[in-house]
């Protein structure tokens, strides 16, 4: 392997320029569907997080487990945006 591993701060600044334009110049199509996509990987990890903070109701003491188990899943959905690079 010859390259680095990392950008430096003036190389982030310029991809993300450059990614910038690329997908601002996407066709509206696209990014409508991009834009929906993103929007239900959100809405899918906040139902199945809320699931998980609340169905652990039935016995009280295992509320803090629901809690833990909620917050383990919500970022998936963020994580299915960035890496289906859906417009959020």
């Amino acid at each position: 392997m010859t390259g680095k591993l990392y950008y430096d701060p003036h190389e982030i600044l310029a991809v993300t320029i450059e990614k910038g334009i690329i997908k601002a110049g996407n066709p509206l199509y696209k990014q409508l569907i991009l834009s929906f996509m993103a929007g239900a990987f959100i809405a899918f990890a906040s139902e199945g997080s809320n699931m998980a903070a609340f169905g652990f109701l039935i016995k009280p003491e295992l509320y803090g487990l629901g809690k833990c188990i909620a917050g383990l899943i919500f970022p998936v959905g963020l994580m299915l945006v960035l890496l289906a690079g859906g417009e959020l």
